[in-house]
């Protein structure tokens, strides 16, 4: 239909509720918001000028709308986009484990892949809480490779890793990607890149 020259609208009762959540989406946002990547990569491809919504890239990194983020990419749209509140959405797909995703921005030439939040991150839906740690942790400087460890993504994490990221890269409290991980297997992604390290500088 939107080859043919149909045009895709937000219902208005949605548009409302997303409004009162501070989010006001065009088509394409509503299209990722949906978890439709065909949808959006097919609005892409009949209006490129919807590269221009607002959060499309963070949007469509964090559902693991691959196609979209390949289509955002190709038409010039900022690898290292941020929220309002600063979380990249190389984050955003660390986080939920979207590794289709984190490949297509990590194999952009301009990501920053050790960029961190602001020291003050927005908490919002990202609030970072560590078990046994009083009081909360409410700070920020926390890197997509924490995010992957706090998701419990080892997928996220490998990659991650394995692109460069930088393990001991500390965060507004002091702490370690290593040091946000409750998953055994990201926790042992870590030692195995500690071994490995330690094995490096014996040579």
């Amino acid at each position: 239909m939107i080859a043919h020259g149909g045009e895709l609208g937000v219902p208005a009762e949605e548009a409302a509720d997303y409004r009162a959540h501070g989010v006001y989406p065009g088509p394409l946002i509503w299209a990722l918001l949906h978890q439709r990547d065909y949808l959006a990569s097919a609005l892409l491809a009949h209006d490129p000028r919807a590269v221009n919504e607002c959060g499309a890239v963070v949007y469509a990194a964090r559902y693991g709308a691959a196609s979209t983020l390949v289509q955002l990419m190709k038409l010039g749209a900022n690898p290292n986009d941020t929220s309002e509140g600063g979380i990249t959405a190389l984050m955003a797909a660390a986080f939920h484990g979207e590794s289709k995703a984190l490949e297509v921005l990590l194999a952009q030439p301009r990501i920053d892949i050790n960029r961190a939040t602001p020291n003050h991150l927005n908490t919002g839906f990202f609030k970072i809480q560590l078990e046994g740690r009083h009081p909360p942790l409410v700070f920020g400087s926390r890197t997509a490779l924490m995010f992957a460890s706090l998701g419990g993504s080892a997928g996220a994490t490998s990659l991650l890793i394995a692109h460069g990221a930088r393990i001991q890269q500390k965060d507004a409290e002091g702490l370690e990607a290593a040091e946000y991980a409750h998953s055994p297997a990201v926790t042992e992604l870590f030692s195995e890149a500690a071994r490995t390290s330690a094995d490096r500088g014996k040579r």
